[in-house]
């Protein structure tokens, strides 16, 4: 998994998306 997309993971879930 390319680490920007792990990036854009953690801020969705942080958002609670």
């Amino acid at each position: 998994v390319l680490p920007l997309e792990f990036e854009l993971t953690r801020f969705v879930k942080r958002h609670g998306y």
